[in-house]
């Protein structure tokens, strides 16, 4: 899809700002680190150390391949000391690394020579947000859509009622957009190995994320197709071991920042079938229930949970 120069600019300029804002965030943090914890610039004094040394050692011949093996082991021995010290002082293992909004392309939208799905995404928000200004498309909902409009007479060449048929329609998209968030609540579209997909209306799977892309992924390829079907049968049988240590089960330092981006996602697919802006009771429950699933450390974090399954399934 082509864009303006005014939406090009638009997204570079969104790009320079959150890339900024990050390098800004991590030069910070580093003040911070290195007044409360000192020897974090001992450490980094030595990293810089193996960098310099690693350029020397182009010019020792033969020798120079095991000389630099043996730099990246004390390199990655350092950087692992230094996260533990930030552990050991209450920091996150990573509060130095610049906290980018795109890791992938470390916000400059492009990616080995390519255009990273951040900025392809940024490019359709910007222009939806700048169509949605000049046109009434964000008051087209289910709840004022007026079937009036259209006359109840069957047409006398084709013999169906537009009026009718209009209503047919719009029960249908209705159904629909139901059937979505009951196969959203209860689970069935988290994973994709028990779906078959037309290879050409396929995406691409975030690579960014480690949890969350099997979800993003399916509702993607929902927007692409027109017809969907699906089956009793069990076709594929999924084992897991009661004490799995899977990504998705263990307690993980990003949950919510993965949870924000998967609810937008559904929230984003929601809209385009409805054309309401609210944000679904089920779609905002589902979030607020992923973050409590990783908050042990709040009170009656279990009995909050509880409240909101009710509320969700009212």
């Amino acid at each position: 899809m082509g864009y303006g120069k005014e939406t090009l600019l638009k997204a570079t300029q969104i790009l320079e700002s959150r890339r900024s804002k990050a390098q800004r965030i991590q030069l910070a943090r580093h003040m911070e680190i290195t007044e409360k914890i000192p020897e974090i610039a001992t450490y980094e004094a030595k990293l810089a150390e193996t960098g310099l040394a690693v350029v020397k050692a182009f010019g020792m011949g033969k020798d120079a391949q095991a000389y630099i093996e043996k730099l990246a082991s004390i390199n990655a021995e350092l950087q692992n000391i230094i996260r533990q010290t930030l552990k050991a002082n209450g920091y996150p293992e990573n509060y130095l690394e610049t906290p980018y909004h795109c890791p992938k392309c470390e916000d400059t939208g492009f990616c080995s020579g390519y255009i990273c799905d951040c900025r392809t995404e940024l490019l359709k928000t910007i222009a939806k947000t700048d169509l949605a200004s000049v046109s009434q498309s964000a008051n087209c909902t289910f709840e004022n859509f007026n079937i009036d409009y259209y006359p109840l007479p069957a047409d006398e060449s084709t013999g169906v009622s537009a009026k009718k048929r209009m209503n047919e329609i719009l029960e249908y998209c209705k159904n629909y957009a139901e059937d979505f968030l009951k196969l959203y609540q209860e689970g069935f579209l988290n994973m994709p190995w028990n779906k078959l997909f037309r290879k050409e209306l396929a995406g691409r799977f975030d690579t960014s994320l480690s949890l969350g892309e099997d979800l993003l992924f399916n509702i993607d390829y929902l927007g692409r197709c027109r017809h969907a079907a699906v089956i009793s049968d069990a076709l594929i049988h999924y084992i897991q071991e009661e004490k799995g240590n899977t990504l998705s089960t263990k307690k993980r330092d990003d949950k919510l920042e993965i949870a924000t981006k998967v609810c937008n996602g559904v929230q984003n697919y929601y809209e385009k079938l409805t054309g309401s802006q609210r944000m679904h009771p089920v779609i905002a429950g589902k979030f607020v229930m992923e973050f409590f699933d990783d908050c042990e450390r709040l009170d009656k974090a279990h009995e909050l949970r509880t409240r909101l399954e009710k509320c969700v399934q009212s």
